[in-house]
């Protein structure tokens, strides 16, 4: 089945470097621990997007894609976030942990896994609900990048669709989170998203431009193969 909204998926790409000179250990944090993992989410309501492109073809031979959106709210506790959905007819949870000691860095590396099931609701403020619902039997972890409170990745490992009571496995599933009710621009100042990928399955899914306002090129970003 073909869907014209549209999509985000992106990654991110994590580079290291090094040297020859012995350096000096880090000194360790003291005080309390950052709430969440020190992940920069905010208590609030997010839209879940989840999105399929990689699905067996349909009876008539036509790419089929699967997406389900909805309204979510995640709440902290000491190691990471929670986002549960809104209204009570689903299961899924979703957790969102940091992947790394990264908690001032601009852009998070997040782990974590989803379980449960939950119905599309529709696209925020715009379509119908789609019939679709996700079903994910145990847990399936995912990985992603959180930037200026936006987070986007994918499922690693195969998640479950149906609709009109025919069910399909897909590889390849991507997620995006994003704050409900935040004052637009979203990105200000330092950095902007240009994430060009379609819901009729144009694009790269895969890849995700961030530019900023300083005369620095367009930094790529990637996650997973």
């Amino acid at each position: 089945m073909r869907f014209n909204r549209t999509v985000i998926a992106a990654a991110i790409l994590a580079a290291s470097c090094g040297g020859s000179r012995p350096v000096a250990p880090t000194p360790t944090p003291t005080g309390p621990a950052a709430p969440g993992g020190g992940l920069q989410f905010q208590a609030a309501r997010y839209n879940l997007d989840i999105i399929a492109l990689s699905c067996p073809p349909d009876s008539a031979g036509e790419p089929a894609i699967f997406a389900v959106s909805l309204a979510v709210t995640l709440q902290p506790d000491t190691s990471g976030w929670t986002a549960v959905p809104v209204n009570s007819n689903a299961t899924l949870s979703v957790r969102f942990l940091p992947a790394a000691d990264n908690r001032s860095a601009p852009a998070q590396l997040l782990s974590g896994s989803a379980g449960g099931f939950a119905d599309d609701e529709g696209a925020t403020g715009s379509l119908s609900p789609n019939g679709t619902r996700l079903v994910i039997d145990g847990s399936v972890p995912l990985s992603g990048v959180l930037i200026n409170g936006t987070a986007i990745g994918k499922f690693d490992g195969p998640l479950a669709f149906t609709q009109t009571g025919i069910s399909t496995t897909c590889a390849g599933v991507n997620w995006l989170l994003t704050q409900l009710s935040v004052p637009a621009p979203l990105f200000e100042g330092e950095a902007h998203l240009d994430l060009h990928v379609h819901r009729d399955g144009s694009g790269n899914p895969d890849d995700a431009r961030q530019t900023g306002t300083t005369q620095e090129p367009p930094k790529e970003y990637k996650i997973g193969s």
